[in-house]
């Protein structure tokens, strides 16, 4: 009997590696394209809306999954809510995991424009630097922004 090894080849590929940081507890916008990593299949295309802007494809064929990883960090303990502004062309699945843990699993709106979708969990930060990262569970969907706010009022516009 012989034994095999199965590897996974996966591609790692660098960002902007913008840093996202709130001194205070106050909303901030990070866009799609200002990812620190990407890990999987990913195209930056031109947002048809916004001059000099891109919206991020995330596709989950030849790879197994695709990943976008942001660095966000909080000065002060704060809960945040998480909004995503997202579309995909049928049911597509996301996980959207911050500091090492998943914290749910979303469907993206099938729509020709990008629909903001609210995470419904509360992030719980402290005080650092922390991962955010966003998965393609299956599919194809493209990400354009990402809003985190202290404000449980808060609706993106």
């Amino acid at each position: 009997m012989t034994a095999k090894d199965q590897i996974a080849v996966r591609y790692i590929h660098s960002g902007s590696g913008v840093e996202y940081f709130a001194k205070t507890s106050e909303a901030f916008e990070i866009e799609a394209e200002d990812y620190t990593y990407s890990y999987g299949r990913i195209d930056q295309v031109a947002d048809n809306l916004k001059a000099g802007k891109s919206i991020v494809a995330m596709s989950s064929k030849p790879e197994k999954f695709s990943m976008l990883e942001f660095s966000v960090g909080m000065e002060n303990i704060d809960f945040y809510t998480l909004w995503i502004k997202c579309k995909s062309s049928g049911v597509n699945n996301i996980s959207v995991h911050f500091n090492g843990r998943e914290i749910t699993q979303l469907s993206a709106p099938s729509a020709e424009t990008g629909t903001w979708i609210k995470v419904g969990q509360t992030i719980r930060a402290t005080g650092g630097k922390w991962q955010l990262l966003i998965k393609l569970e299956t599919g194809t969907v493209d990400i354009d922004k990402i809003i985190l706010t202290p404000d449980k009022k808060f609706i993106p516009q």
